[in-house]
């Protein structure tokens, strides 16, 4: 379980805080350095600016996370998290279950910016905190001193929400922009990318990322389906990452009090219905166009447009939601190109392909309604722990060895890369990169 922690906790707190740092090689404090009392360690569970959260197995205390906010007006908005999970606890879903318990704590009280910091070699913590959410603000260059020797950290964030600076950002795009983009600008823009008819594409887009565009998502759909013809192939991510088990849920994370009615009650998935999330406004909407279908996996599904659509879509079931039955096989057997358009490798779904045929990567349990024998069931079933948080730095990697066409449409910054040397060069680097 999962609780507050008050002045009371106090031993507690102390011998679990000084145990972890004993421990952990990237703690800002080192083992036995911090010199504090039990008194010292009350009075700060009851300060007005902290929020203690203890994990709990078994009666054990095995983990803490500390919310830090301030009080002056143009801070009020953030707070600060540190946290730390007991050797023996570790891998056991802690870590993340304490970073949900925070964040519900941070959206009751009105928060909007969660902000941590984390050593870059510290591979776990750094993989824990992407796949919760949070990403990479800047680096904080030789911030620690381990051993003697400098060691860097990333300063990373989770927005709560959309905060006034990012509307005033939207608002400048029209004033500020260098283009205006249209569809015969984007048609080009994809031609000169090296796009023709006939192609087939996994396709990753931000709209935001092009500026203004003169009929919004639409305007990109259209160029796209232009581009490529009618016997070429057009296909999306259409994930729904909240048709999955709550357990797992980190943006946002929701209390384990809730689980089992969400599990209960929690719509079947239809793919007509359902909407994505986290796929970026042009994807949401090509689900929707007319002659684009999306596959039957109610938490990983693809959205497919074209000659090959329903033949791309028709095998993907649960238990293999990137391998070779899924969209992304059909993909690489159509020696499909990845197309980004606005976006990065950190949102190259096609490496999740390279991930399926990895034996190094675990598999997990996870969970999704499903009809069975006519009844509305809850169903698990057992797939890859995926991870994309390699990604962004397997995506440079493989730029730096191989040609990738680059063009910039708009304000976007556009690529265009082969699924299927990327997936081999992905397999390669992150296998070296699981030892």
């Amino acid at each position: 379980m999962i609780r507050r922690a008050g002045p009371e906790d106090a031993k507690t707190v102390k011998e679990l805080v000084d145990h972890v740092e004993t421990h952990a090689a990237y703690m800002l404090a080192g083992p036995g350095e911090r010199d504090h009392t039990e008194e010292d360690v009350r009075h700060m569970l009851g300060g007005p600016h902290t929020n203690w959260f203890l994990a709990e197995e078994m009666g054990t205390a095995a983990g803490y996370a500390v919310m830090f906010t301030n009080g002056m007006k143009r801070k009020k908005h953030v707070a600060s998290i540190v946290m730390g999970v007991a050797p023996a606890y570790q891998r056991r879903g802690w870590g993340r279950a304490l970073l949900r318990e925070v964040e519900c704590a941070a959206r009751t009280m009105g928060l909007g910016k969660l902000e941590l910091t984390v050593a870059v070699p510290n591979k776990g913590a750094y993989a824990l905190y992407e796949q919760a959410g949070y990403r990479i603000e800047g680096t904080k260059a030789a911030s620690l001193l381990i051993d003697g020797s400098p060691v860097d950290e990333y300063m990373m964030s989770r927005k709560l929400e959309e905060t006034g600076a990012e509307a005033v950002m939207k608002q400048q795009a029209v004033s500020e922009n260098t283009a205006l983009n249209t569809v015969d600008s984007i048609v080009r823009g994809l031609e000169e990318l090296g796009v023709r008819q006939g192609d087939a594409l996994l396709v990753h887009s931000s709209l935001s990322a092009f500026g203004w565009v003169n009929g919004g998502a639409a305007a990109v759909i259209d160029a796209l389906q232009e581009a490529v013809g009618p016997s070429g192939t057009i296909v999306m991510p259409a994930q729904s990452g909240d048709w999955s088990d709550p357990k797992n849920w980190g943006a946002p994370a929701v209390p384990s009090a809730w689980w089992e009615e969400i599990r209960r009650t929690m719509p079947l998935y239809d793919p007509e219905k359902t909407p994505t999330r986290g796929m970026g406004t042009i994807a949401e909407l090509f689900r929707t166009y007319p002659g684009v279908h999306r596959s039957l996996h109610p938490a990983d599904s693809f959205a497919a447009w074209g000659k090959e659509a329903s033949w791309v879509l028709e095998t993907h079931q649960p238990g293999d939601s990137f391998g070779e039955t899924s969209p992304l096989g059909r993909l690489e057997q159509l020696d499909a190109d990845i197309l980004f358009l606005g976006t990065g490798y950190d949102t190259a779904t096609g490496f999740h392909l390279a991930e399926a045929r990895l034996s190094e990567v675990e598999t997990e349990t996870r969970g999704a309604p499903m009809m069975k024998d006519g009844v509305r069931t809850w169903v698990e079933y057992e797939d890859k722990a995926y991870d994309s948080s390699p990604f962004a730095a397997c995506g440079q990697a493989y730029e730096e060895a191989h040609q990738v066409r680059k063009v910039t449409i708009g304000d976007a910054a556009c690529r265009r890369f082969p699924l299927k040397s990327s997936v081999v060069f992905a397999g390669e680097w992150l296998r070296k990169h699981l030892e």
